[in-house]
């Protein structure tokens, strides 16, 4: 199937192969943290692939496209989806199914997927939009049901041999001041949004890593037009 959050397989290699001749060299989250704390170089045109919710189909489509063209990527999950997976044995379908935790195994084991966070039960739209806060709710009330959201998740994965995850993703983008604290509170040194651009990381400034900017790959664009669009804001970025 196609559509605006919807890639086929095909897309997503003509989209690595494309991104690769423009000279984007792609990296991992553990890449990124090991320069961000200026334990190593990158190339200066870099590039992360980033999944988001956790879809029995990255590991079925992306995993290995992941292998053949030798690039990583992240895939952060939702931890209430993944559970129904396991528990329901309806867990194996590209169009609906979501990771089960010995899913995420093999996806981490592969060597090419880092598992990140995209909360346990927060990624709706009410009674909260995402880790939005709620009217009248006080800083240390969002504090205690973030934190707790995020370590159930973060347990969770730690059980089913899954490292706990560095990086996290706003459901909807939706982010704030005490998130960030929140995170960084527990380990976190990457999170990502859904604001579209380039991101410029400084070598030895871990706070470079939050609130990144994504491109929000539109199924109905053709791989050309998308690495065009990229390349452009890349070329944009520099002239800043």
């Amino acid at each position: 199937k196609r559509g605006v959050y919807v890639l086929s397989p095909s897309a997503l290699q003509e989209d690595i192969r494309g991104m690769k001749e423009k000279g984007f060299a792609f990296v991992s989250p553990e890449d990124l943290r090991k320069y961000a704390k200026g334990e190593k170089d990158l190339p200066y045109k870099c590039a992360l692939i980033t999944f988001d919710d956790g879809h029995y189909n990255n590991l079925l489509y992306a995993l290995p496209i992941l292998k053949e063209e030798g690039v990583c990527a992240l895939v952060s999950v939702i931890g209430k989806f993944c559970q129904h997976s396991t528990i329901s044995g309806d867990s194996h379908n590209p169009n609906y199914s979501y990771l089960t935790w010995a899913d995420l195994k093999v996806l981490q084991d592969s060597g090419f997927v880092e598992i990140g966070n995209h909360t346990y039960a927060l990624h709706e739209f009410k009674p909260r939009f995402g880790v939005g806060r709620i009217k009248g709710e006080s800083d240390s009330e969002y504090k205690k049901v973030f934190g707790a959201d995020l370590d159930k998740l973060d347990s969770i994965l730690e059980e089913n041999g899954i490292k706990k995850p560095t990086a996290f993703a706003f459901p909807f983008g939706r982010y704030n001041r005490l998130a960030e604290e929140v995170l960084k509170e527990r380990g976190y040194c990457l999170s990502f949004t859904c604001c579209e651009g380039i991101n410029k990381i400084e070598k030895g400034n871990l706070d470079s890593l939050f609130l990144l900017k994504r491109f929000n790959r539109n199924g109905n664009l053709s791989s050309s037009a998308f690495v065009e669009k990229v390349q452009g804001e890349f070329m944009k970025a520099m002239q800043k």
